[in-house]
This record gives C-alpha cells, sequence and structure tokens, in this order.
C-alpha cells in the first residue's frame, strides 16, 4: 500500500472523529480553521486517491460510494451536507461575545438551518470543547431581550473553577447566567 494511501486512511479516521465528537458532544480542534484544513485536506487527498487508484476495483468501489452517500445526503432537505458546510466552510468573522484565555462565548449554530444560540466553549489546549448552550433569547419580566440586544458580557467569578458566571448587559437590564463545569461529589 502507497504511503499517500495509507496518509489517507489516517486522516479519514480522523477527520471522522472529529465531525462525530463535533455533533454528539461539541468537542473540537482548537481553532475552526485547524477542522478546516483537516477537511480540505482530506477531500483533495479523495481525489487523488482515488483516481491515482483507479485501476483497483477498492478505489472504484469506494470512489462510487463517496459518490453515491453525496447524492443520498442530498434528500433528506440535504442536512447532513448543509451540516458538514456550517463545519467546514469558515465564518469571515467569528462573533466572540466575550473571550479570555479559558472561555470564549460567541454566537453559534450547528447547522445552517440550525436555530442560533449562544455557545460557551472552553479551551483545552488543542481541542475545544462547548460546554453550554444558552438561549439566544432572554425574557426579563415581560420583556425579550435577543442576542443582538448585548451591550456586553462580563465574566464574574473568575477564580471559580467549578462554575463560570457571566453577567449578560442589556443597556437597562442584566442577567447573571451561571454555568456549571465540574461535578461536585459528596
Amino acid at each position: 500500500m502507497k504511503l499517500l494511501t495509507k496518509i489517507y486512511i489516517g486522516l479519514t479516521i480522523l477527520l471522522l472523529a472529529d465531525l462525530i465528537l463535533y455533533l454528539t458532544a461539541g468537542i473540537t480542534l482548537a481553532t475552526k480553521l485547524a477542522d478546516q484544513i483537516l477537511f480540505w485536506t482530506w477531500f483533495v487527498l479523495s481525489f487523488i486517491v482515488i483516481f491515482g487508484q483507479f485501476r483497483k476495483k477498492w478505489a472504484r468501489i469506494y470512489g462510487l460510494v463517496l459518490g453515491i452517500t453525496a447524492l443520498l445526503s442530498l434528500f433528506p432537505m440535504g442536512v447532513p451536507i448543509l451540516s458538514i458546510y456550517a463545519f467546514m466552510i469558515p465564518n469571515p468573522q467569528p462573533e466572540y461575545l466575550y473571550q479570555d484565555n479559558e472561555i470564549k462565548v460567541e454566537r453559534s449554530t450547528k447547522s445552517v438551518i440550525g436555530r442560533t444560540y449562544i455557545g460557551v466553549v472552553k479551551n483545552y489546549w488543542i481541542f475545544e470543547k462547548e460546554i453550554a448552550e444558552l438561549d439566544a433569547e432572554f425574557e426579563i419580566g415581560k420583556i425579550y431581550y435577543h442576542i443582538d440586544d448585548i451591550k456586553s458580557i462580563t465574566r464574574m467569578n473568575k477564580d471559580n473553577k467549578n462554575s463560570i458566571k457571566l453577567d449578560f448587559d442589556f443597556g437597562t437590564e442584566n442577567v447573571v447566567k451561571e454555568i456549571k463545569t465540574a461535578h461536585n461529589k459528596g
């Protein structure tokens, strides 16, 4: 087996693991750029490996399976393709509402047809994990505020390792949300 084919198989496994972890547990590589480089490298290598090995039966079958899978995924309203698109295509301006060395609070969505939410992402060196999903709308009394109405976000308890307390300032009103980051035993 050629070295390029072995590298391709490793990239395929890494990409599938990254995509499954992202969709199920919110874990991804440290930056969206790393995810995008991984995907586009796999995508280009797919064509190189398939067409370079096209005389072999496995390459023709694999190419056919990839093509049919891409075609069939378009039928349920294109949701699988749209989810992969949202995961892999760069957002020109990531919208961070708050950011420090440990966490990022960002406007997020997991699909182009999904609902917008506020994601709290914790940095674990080369990985990031979304530790909380907050609704993009806040109800204060009988008034609803949207994510676009947020003037500023302040992290209130930087020393506490078990929770993150965020103060959302809407100009006239404030909302404090507490996010548990560790399970307390006992």
